[in-house]
């Protein structure tokens, strides 16, 4: 696994890791050390749904992650969505109001 992550270092820019956090921290982390030997400005795109923003920031610092992906569907209605975006370094664009009925 080693050989083959290097060899995709050398052809990408960029790697995105699926299912981050069901990946060992120590696993993650040979294998994109390894990947940085190769390019030391790789840029790393995470997977991360853990359900804490504690192991969430221990993913992010001991794997150098630069951007995380996150589950859009669980939002249950347009203010869950907007705080959703806000709370993980969205920018504000406006306001998402629920009318009701």
């Amino acid at each position: 696994m080693t050989k083959y992550t290097v060899h995709l270092a050398k052809m990408f820019h960029g790697f995105r890791v699926d299912n981050c956090h069901s990946t060992p921290i120590h696993v993650a982390k040979h294998l994109l050390d390894a990947a940085r030997r190769v390019r030391t400005n790789l840029y790393v795109v995470a997977e991360l749904f853990t359900g804490s923003g504690d192991l969430d920031i221990r993913f992010v610092r001991e794997l150098g992650i630069n951007s995380l992906i996150r589950e859009s569907l669980k939002a249950w209605d347009p203010p869950e969505m907007a705080r959703t975006i806000h709370t993980y370094g969205g920018s504000p664009i406006g306001v998402l109001i629920k009318r009701k009925s």
